[in-house]
């Protein structure tokens, strides 16, 4: 079990359900779904096919009540979707390759009509793609590789074209998942295919800044960081495989142990909430309050009839997805919701996001100053606006809430509310 993504807001906690089940969805399909996608509240996709089944890409405009199949026949037979990413309602995209141990061949795929259609931005590479991240709507990263192929591709053109920034050498490196905390620093998780010895690849200012071997652990599960050298990865103990939660505060250089457990289990993800609470869900789900120096067990979801492989959450509405076309649903996740506490005149939306968010005005605007701070009061960004919208790009700004102060050439100043999931 390698991918599950996770996405919890400020301040959440998972463990709290008494009013919050988890429901299966009927998909009438035995697909293993692999990966999943909010578009936006409302919009969700879900993407797999593994084995025998053929691909599948499902979609849902009513958060996940409900799902109907969208044609994926485009992905070439015998060929699975391993992960999907979008970036908006309508623009995402769909990576994958040969699922086989030996397989040589991957794709990425883009459509900008919310799946009617779709167009290869990415064939003929020798490695199956793994794993595909955006950090804003035009900068995005991919990675994989099985059998000691492992490559590592970077969009800073809205993913219409992509250029290799890391190609395995000697010894080979087989990738399997990446975090990118913001548009050019990201770390690449995998292993040295021969000796099965762990690797921790490390983007600094978009080019490949180190390669860490790791030789005391076997497999990688998941990764995730809090900032730019506050991070964690699932693994396994060489030999045994009992499970470890690892953290590094120096950026991947090195690693220590904060969880052990003699089951051989592993991760699936890793995501905070916010500086201090954490989450692990996988083959064993954990959860710590202190920053990751402790984890211990908890339970938020049922037991699984399969293995689960992504995980979303947007707003109050969770979706978790995984084998024999599971989905499971949540739309009453406590505390998920953030309002959005605009003055009149001004929306933003979506409020909370991922990549960016749009601020709507009923009046236009005219050489707008917009200051945007963070919960201690720094300033983070500062932007002019002349216009009736605004799209702002998460760029770096890391999760938590943040304040816009809008004062107008000629105008009263208004303030503005939203959070970055």
């Amino acid at each position: 079990m390698r991918k599950i993504i996770f996405m919890l807001l400020s301040g959440i906690s998972l463990a709290c359900t008494s009013n919050a089940q988890w429901t299966t969805v009927t998909t009438g399909t035995i697909s293993t779904f692999m990966a999943c996608s909010f578009g936006n509240p409302s919009t969700v996709y879900v993407a797999g096919g593994m084995g025998t089944d053929s691909a599948t890409i499902m979609k849902s405009t009513n958060a996940g009540v409900s799902f109907y199949h969208l044609n994926a026949s485009f992905i070439p037979a015998g060929q699975c979707i391993f992960s999907c990413w979008f970036t908006s309602m309508d623009t995402g995209f769909v990576a994958g390759g040969d699922p086989s141990p030996a397989g040589t061949t991957g794709f990425i795929y883009k459509t900008v009509n919310g799946g009617t259609s779709w167009t290869s931005v990415v064939s003929g590479v020798v490695t199956a793609l793994r794993s595909i991240q955006f950090t804003s709507s035009a900068t995005g990263y991919a990675s994989g590789g099985f059998n000691g192929t492992g490559d590592i591709y970077k969009t800073i053109d809205h993913g219409n074209t992509w250029t290799p920034i890391f190609s395995s050498g000697t010894p080979a490196v087989s990738l399997y998942k990446e975090y990118f905390v913001n548009d050019t620093t990201g770390y690449v998780i995998g292993d040295n295919h021969t000796a099965v010895r762990s690797k921790c690849i490390t983007i600094k200012s978009g080019s490949v800044f180190s390669n860490v071997d790791l030789g005391a652990y076997n497999d990688f599960g998941c990764v995730y960081f809090s900032s730019a050298d506050t991070g964690f990865v699932s693994a396994q103990d060489s030999g045994t495989y009992h499970q470890r939660m690892l953290k590094t505060t120096n950026g991947g250089t090195s690693w220590t142990s904060v969880y052990s457990s003699t089951a051989a289990y592993n991760g699936a993800v890793i995501r905070f909430a916010d500086h201090s609470k954490g989450f692990m869900v996988g083959d064993a789900n954990l959860a710590t309050t202190d920053g990751g120096n402790t984890w211990s067990i908890f339970a938020p979801i049922p037991s699984p009839t399969g293995s689960y492989f992504d995980m979303a959450i947007s707003g109050s509405v969770g979706i978790i997805v995984g084998e024999s076309g599971m989905i499971l649903r949540n739309g009453g996740v406590t505390g998920l919701q953030i309002p959005c506490e605009t003055k009149p005149g001004i929306n933003v939306y979506p409020n909370p996001f991922t990549m960016q968010t749009t601020i709507s005005f009923d009046n236009e605007q005219t050489n707008t100053r917009i200051i945007i701070t963070d919960v201690t009061g720094k300033e983070v960004r500062r932007i002019n606006c002349t216009g009736t919208t605004l799209t702002i790009d998460r760029g770096q700004m890391k999760p938590g809430m943040y304040l816009m102060t809008i004062t107008p050439a000629n105008g009263i100043t208004t303030t503005a509310k939203f959070a970055v999931q």
